[in-house]
């Protein structure tokens, strides 16, 4: 089972005692949520706390607020959090959640969490697979969107079935283009370009065939709560996550917990660059 993005930020927030609150909301108003997961006994006890809703995309979901009050009761609903701000769409029962933050917001974890990809992307690459149909009179096409190496061109039968080279005559023979056949060339008015070597290859002969065009990407996670993590990522960037969030309140102090937290994650983020870290192939077209 892959993380998703709210499911590392959780696993960060627990990293740093930043967690006061995970669980499910059993009622809400505008300005108003009831839950049993509520269980602290002071009035006014999660009051400048951080609130966030997720999970019933028919409710006011992906909001965050201030807790402006909190009043502890003995309901089976639960103890009720109050919010200055009305919450932006009317309420919808069933299946949403909250968590309330100690000393970061929503916001936070999103920065922390998009600084620790980018520095992903800087030492771990994807395979990526994309596929190109051959013109006849056309020896140049663009490389597809998202490439940042290429080392591969790869012949493939036309059709439905792309394993099926001895029905296809011009490809059961030639499989693999090597990079004598083509070179890859800069395009100042887009994407680079694969050149086919006329001199080497007619491309009459393989009109309409498909070429597979194979290299390596940077990691990506969608901007959603719901976005998935690549699995070979999950402990580097809840770890890194948990450096960035600790730095940011990390003062000189050696006793200071979030410095003593910021020197334990920054050691295992050394230790899980190593482990992230993909060697490169082919060349690169990114920019």
């Amino acid at each position: 089972m892959t993380l998703t993005r709210l499911q590392a930020y959780e696993a960060a927030a627990r990293n740093l005692a930043d967690l006061a609150v995970a669980g499910t909301i059993n009622g809400i108003t505008g300005t108003t949520i009831t839950a049993a997961a509520l269980v602290f006994p002071q009035t006014d006890q999660l009051r400048g706390r951080f609130l966030y809703l997720m999970g019933n995309p028919s409710g006011p979901v992906g909001q965050s607020r201030i807790i402006s009050g909190y009043t502890p009761t003995t309901s089976p609903s639960g103890s009720r959090i109050t919010v200055q701000q009305p919450f932006s769409t009317p309420w919808a029962t069933g299946g949403a959640g909250m968590y309330v933050f100690n000393r970061f917001s929503k916001d936070d974890y999103d920065n922390a969490f998009n600084q620790s990809l980018r520095l992903a992307q800087r030492l771990h690459l994807q395979d990526f697979v994309a596929t190109v149909a051959l013109v006849a009179s056309q020896y140049e096409y663009s490389v597809p969107s998202g490439l940042e190496f290429v080392h591969h061109l790869r012949l493939v039968p036309s059709g439905t079935n792309i394993s099926d080279y001895a029905s296809d005559d011009e490809v059961n023979r030639v499989f693999d283009l090597e990079p004598p056949w083509y070179r890859i060339e800069a395009n100042p008015l887009g994407p680079q370009v694969i050149v086919m070597d006329s001199r080497k290859i007619s491309m009459s002969v393989l009109d309409n065939e498909w070429v597979r065009v194979m290299g390596q990407t940077k990691p990506t996670v969608a901007a959603t709560d719901n976005a998935t993590i690549p699995v070979e990522l999950e402990d580097y960037l809840i770890a890194a996550t948990s450096l960035h969030l600790a730095a940011s309140k990390a003062s000189g102090k050696p006793e200071d917990p979030f410095r003593m937290k910021y020197q334990l994650y920054r050691a295992e983020v050394d230790t899980l660059e190593d482990y992230i870290r993909t060697p490169v192939r082919g060349v690169r077209v990114g920019p």
